[in-house]
């Protein structure tokens, strides 16, 4: 991972960076990286998207990216002078509390610009996990310890790690909820802006060599509903060392850092701040091999808890953002995307729990009697929680490009299973033209566990 990592050396860029992601993407985490640590002149732009662009994706509001590329390109390509390099080099969509939904059409909140990464006014809070379910800005009086047994189903309601078209944001976490360790702050006094990286600093056992263990930080509205806020997880045999895992020795407390995905969030005045533990995130997450019963250990000298990164009133001396809504755009291709399925089912007898994805999207010229595209994706997943070691997860994308001369068709299909040591791929690639085969290819391999 190292060898295409940016960590060991920010300095090896030299050129100006402009940066946009969104909060409800896959790889938020990255922008303020580097926005924290890069040396030359640098922008982000962070709406609050998902792996979209933001003119169209959801969700709103919807900004016109193109004119800040044009402004940032025109700056340092032609040398004009368009103000952009004036402002302050963040610009960030601060998100209010919302509702579960996995569609929502447009996030509350409002554009504000920051000047460094972190906020200097940015104070990582610690909550404290206690006894009975409780999470205080005190720490626990005395220590405890709560003991569950590993559920390698657990995660279905936080949605994928990259939504992207058609898959929606995260679910209702009740459903989660209901199978993790939960621990729940008393209604807020006063609203509490998160603006950051939160983690979780854990001291747990585990009776198994491998164990996850996942935390989510969630708003619980007055009406009991819990929107997923950040979550993380780490594999407990990697607490010192990615590249140097160790395994867990039964019985042994050790105490785990757990980064969650950074965001923006305010919880108003009135909800109630929850963290939920458990030792799985399906099928984001591989399940561990093992079952076991994961400890975790509260209060004490060194007592468990979440640092939350709190920021208190924005600085008014900052302008506003001035972004522009995207423009009507000229329509190119009639597309056609079929309802995406996302279902899920438990099999009575075997116990075994199924997942199962499909997509279908259809794109042909607006003016051209040729040259439509289909494109089709599935995939299923199936494990048997009694059984967390054998997993298997199948899919197949395939292109169909509607030519006159006849149909290109692009095939790929995978399939993965696990034992307790190793991991099976198995990848098939073919090609064909109508009924003629043009190119077909095969790969297996079989990948040790390495402690995962």
């Amino acid at each position: 991972w190292l060898n295409g990592s940016l960590k060991t050396d920010y300095a090896a860029i030299r050129c100006p960076v402009f940066h946009i992601g969104g909060w409800a993407d896959g790889y938020t985490n990255a922008v303020f990286r580097m926005a924290e640590h890069l040396t030359v002149p640098y922008r982000a732009l962070v709406g609050p998207w998902t792996h979209m662009r933001p003119n169209i994706g959801y969700c709103g509001p919807h900004v016109d990216f193109h004119h800040e590329l044009h402004r940032w390109w025109d700056h340092w390509l032609k040398g004009n002078d368009t103000g952009m390099m004036d402002e302050p080099p963040l610009t960030l969509y601060i998100q209010d509390a919302h509702p579960p939904e996995r569609f929502p059409q447009e996030i509350p909140g409002r554009w504000r610009h920051e000047t460094q990464w972190p906020p200097a006014r940015q104070v990582m809070q610690p909550w404290y996990l206690g006894a009975g379910g409780a999470l205080s800005a005190a720490p626990p009086a005395d220590a405890a310890t709560i003991a569950y047994d590993y559920d390698p189903a657990v995660g279905m309601a936080a949605g994928f790690w990259c939504p992207g078209a058609g898959f929606g944001l995260a679910a209702d976490q009740r459903t989660d909820e209901a199978h993790s360790v939960i621990f729940t702050s008393p209604p807020l006094d006063a609203p509490v802006e998160l603006l950051g990286t939160p983690e979780a600093v854990l001291r747990v056992q585990s009776t198994a060599p491998v164990a996850f263990f996942a935390v989510k930080l969630s708003d619980v509205a007055p009406d009991g509903t819990s929107t997923l806020i950040s979550r993380g997880i780490l594999n407990a045999t990697r607490r010192e060392s990615f590249a140097q895992p160790a395994p867990l020795v039964p019985g042994e407390t050790y105490t785990l850092v757990v980064p969650l995905k950074v965001v923006s969030y305010i919880v108003p005045a009135g909800h109630r701040m929850r963290l939920a533990v458990s030792s799985a995130d399906w099928p984001t997450v591989w399940p561990s091999p093992y079952p076991a019963t994961n400890t975790l250990v509260l209060g004490g000298d060194a007592p468990a808890s979440v640092r939350l990164p709190i920021v208190p009133a924005p600085d008014i001396s900052l302008p506003v953002p001035r972004l522009l809504p995207p423009p009507a755009m000229p329509v190119t291709a009639q597309v056609y995307t079929s309802d995406a399925t996302w279902e899920t089912a438990h099999e009575a007898i075997s116990g075994a729990e199924k997942t199962h994805l499909y997509s279908m999207t259809v794109k042909a010229p607006a003016t051209q009697p040729v040259g439509a595209s289909t494109e089709t994706f599935f995939a299923d997943a199936r494990l048997l929680p009694h059984d967390p070691a054998h997993v298997q997860i199948s899919g197949q994308q395939t292109y169909i490009l509607h030519r006159a001369g006849g149909e290109v068709t692009v095939q790929g299909s995978i399939y993965i299973t696990s034992d307790a040591d190793a991991f099976s791929v198995f990848i098939v690639l073919q090609v064909t033209r109508g009924t003629d085969h043009i190119f077909s290819r095969e790969w297996r391999e079989t990948i040790s566990r390495h402690l995962l």
